[in-house]
């Protein structure tokens, strides 16, 4: 119900400081903050600097966190992430010992990355009878052989 003011809470106008310091942003930096001050376990080792300083090696794992939390929130799921990125690496390395340019080692890998996903993909669509955690489980079954097929 709307007040004398024709205002709801939903349509009152919030600053982008205060989403930002009240959204899951704002909560992390001031855990940070929080466990840097407070905690004396918090050594020099894990502190904030070398956190920090480790993100890019984490990188890769973040993004396929995220890309996992988008097929789960769909309600799909999708075990056979970690056999598409051993393919993908699989190949990566097999184009560069051939001596390729390194533009043409992401191309590889991104390539055998997006054929797997095609292929879970259109049999899911083509097949929608059957359970995408059984169809995911038998392509990561084949997608783990293909690279130690291809690994020798």
């Amino acid at each position: 119900m709307a007040g004398k003011s024709g205002r709801t809470i939903s349509n009152v106008p919030v600053s982008p400081i205060k989403k930002m310091l009240f959204g899951w942003e704002g909560v992390l930096v001031l855990l940070l903050i929080g466990v840097n001050i407070f905690c004396k376990w918090f050594s020099e080792y894990y502190n904030t600097f070398n956190l920090l300083r480790q993100m890019p090696v984490y990188l890769a794992e973040v993004f396929l966190m995220l890309m996992m939390a988008y097929i789960l929130v769909l309600g799909e799921i999708d075990i056979s992430v970690g056999s598409i990125v051993c393919l993908s690496a699989t190949m990566a390395c097999i184009v560069t010992n051939a001596g390729a340019p390194f533009p043409v080692v992401i191309l590889t890998a991104l390539a055998v990355g997006t054929v797997c996903g095609m292929i879970n993909g259109l049999i899911l669509t083509r097949f929608p009878e059957l359970p995408p955690m059984i169809v995911t489980l038998a392509t990561q079954i084949i997608f783990r052989g293909i690279a130690e097929i291809v690994l020798g």
